[in-house]
């Protein structure tokens, strides 16, 4: 699924073509289609893959209805119950409460909390963002006590969202981050059993001090990595603690970040993630649609 024409032209699905071609060497009728494309008939897909809508953001009313709506029968990968979950960046409390390691956050919903929370920063520098938001949009580095970083919070409040506030960490200007996928089981592997592990690769940093970007691009430096064991487990405890919250999943990316020697969890993405395909061993891409094939969120 495709977001609306233009948006992050610079920036195109990189899974798009490797998908659609494994899907054809399968013999399996896929199709691009906008999430905003009132003319499309959900109801005539054997499965509805959420993969590029980087719109969203701007449209999160309709977004959340158009999950609503489209997943109701079981159709939609991963279910409308994750996606609604991991949509809102909130969702870290959960992870916390679970006792998983998570790069600290605190959320504002008020200018004011905004300030106490910037205050409360214990870092040369910090990152301030939505909660909800695609393709790095709303999202600034700063150092600690420039005024923009306030101004930014304000600006995201003011508009009726939540904004979160976490301490840069270093290593993230140095290398950048450590993404791990996952994929669902299949077999006797399905239901509520975590997904295995497939792939890693990292991601360098894009926000440049002050609250812009890299070269003022949108541009994911992507390799391809190992993952260690303490990554993976730090990563399969966070799944399995939202596997047991919310249901099974098909696909999941975990970033992961140094944090202090430690590898720390700084998002998780069940909505939309880049899997890069291009990194991974041969196979990578089979998995994945072993995986949504033989998806089920419990609803049929």
């Amino acid at each position: 699924m495709t977001a609306d024409p233009g948006t992050r032209a610079a920036d195109p699905d990189p899974d798009e073509p490797v998908v659609l071609s494994a899907c054809a060497a399968r013999g399996l009728d896929a199709a691009l289609c906008d999430w905003r494309d009132a003319r499309i008939e959900w109801s005539g897909f054997h499965r509805i893959l959420v993969r590029s809508p980087w719109n969203y953001a701007g449209h999160l009313d309709e977004f959340d209805e158009w999950i609503e709506r489209v997943g109701a029968d079981g159709r939609l990968v991963n279910s409308a119950r994750v996606l609604g979950w991991n949509g809102d960046k909130r969702y870290v409390t959960d992870l916390v409460a679970a006792g998983c390691d998570v790069v600290p956050t605190a959320f504002a919903a008020t200018r004011e909390e905004a300030r106490c929370a910037i205050a409360g920063v214990r870092s040369s520098r910090l990152v301030v963002k939505p909660t909800r938001s695609a393709g790095s949009v709303d999202t600034g580095l700063f150092d600690s006590g420039d005024d923009r970083a306030l101004a930014l919070a304000a600006r995201i409040v003011d508009s009726g969202r939540h904004a979160m506030i976490q301490p840069a960490v270093p290593s993230v200007a140095q290398v950048g981050e450590k993404a791990l996928v996952y994929f669902g089981g299949t077999g006797s592997d399905l239901g509520r059993s975590t997904p295995r592990f497939s792939h890693a690769f990292r991601k360098g940093p894009i926000l440049a001090v002050g609250g812009g970007l890299i070269g003022d691009t949108y541009t994911e430096n992507v390799t391809a990595e190992q993952a260690t064991r303490t990554e993976r487990a730090v990563a399969e405890k966070a799944l399995a603690t939202i596997t047991a919250t919310v249901g099974p999943l098909a696909y999941a990316r975990v970033d992961l970040v140094d944090l202090n020697g430690r590898p720390a969890i700084l998002e998780v993405e069940l909505v939309e993630p880049a899997m890069y395909f291009s990194t991974a061993a041969d196979g990578a891409v089979d998995r994945y649609l072993d995986a949504v094939l033989t998806y089920s969120d419990g609803s049929r």
